[in-house]
């Protein structure tokens, strides 16, 4: 009689185990992309980071109110920290719940900017570029991209009919520091000069970039299509 206690294993059966533990791993992995895209869907804005931190850092409501976060947060830590809080007869305890108080608000307040303010003011851009009299072309999508602490930017000008000669092209392209590259009788095109987008540890955007887009867009092609009439206008990295 055999000793079935000493017998390797089915290797069938082996097969079998590994493939109902496979398949249940396979089905939390699933279980946990379905919670975190639960979790991102609820925070998402349908926007692009690099697009709204470029954008709602150019909105004066914006760093106002960060100004007044850190100001409000400072003093605080000022007040917890220093001994102004002994000529104030309150508590150490209520101290230290101002100072994280204001902190506290600090941080609500920046997450309400990413959240509120700069959503709704990239849908009041996208408004405003629907509404040009030309096609406006690459404008948002050079803002979604990552930043860099030094951009150059192509632009090309399309008209409707007959453009400026090209005398009048290139000093109108250097009212932005733009150099001329391209001419001919219905379109122009150019290169900007270098823009620079301070960067640091923790903060780097694309709003120098937004700020010269809309200062290309004023300073060249409005008064250009007023004297000619503008089809399309593409910006590109």
């Amino acid at each position: 009689m055999s000793d079935e206690r000493g017998a390797a294993p089915d290797p069938r059966r082996r097969l079998a185990a590994l493939a109902e533990e496979g398949a249940e791993r396979s089905r939390a992995a699933r279980e946990r992309a379905r919670r975190v895209s639960r979790w991102r869907r609820m925070f998402s804005t349908g926007e692009s980071s690099e697009l709204i931190r470029a954008v709602a850092a150019s909105d004066p409501r914006f760093l106002a109110t960060i100004l007044l976060c850190v100001l409000l947060s400072m003093a605080g830590l000022v007040f917890l920290w220093s001994d102004f809080a002994a000529l104030v007869p309150v508590s150490t305890e209520t101290a230290t719940l101002a100072g994280i108080g204001n902190f506290a608000l600090f941080i609500g307040l920046a997450v309400a900017s990413r959240w509120y303010w700069g959503p709704r003011r990239v849908r009041e851009l996208r408004a405003w570029l629907a509404a040009q009299p030309y096609e406006i072309v690459g404008f948002i999508s050079v803002l979604e991209q990552n930043p860099s602490e030094e951009v150059e930017l192509e632009v090309t000008i399309v008209m409707a009919g007959e453009g400026p000669p090209e005398d009048i092209a290139s000093g109108l392209l250097g009212r932005a520091d733009v150099t001329l590259t391209h001419f001919d009788a219905r379109s122009l095109g150019g290169r900007s000069r270098t823009i620079r987008c301070p960067s640091g540890d923790s903060v780097s955007t694309n709003a120098n970039v937004f700020g010269w887009m809309r200062l290309f867009l004023r300073e060249v092609v409005e008064p250009l299509h007023a004297a000619h009439t503008v089809a399309r206008v593409k910006f590109r990295r």
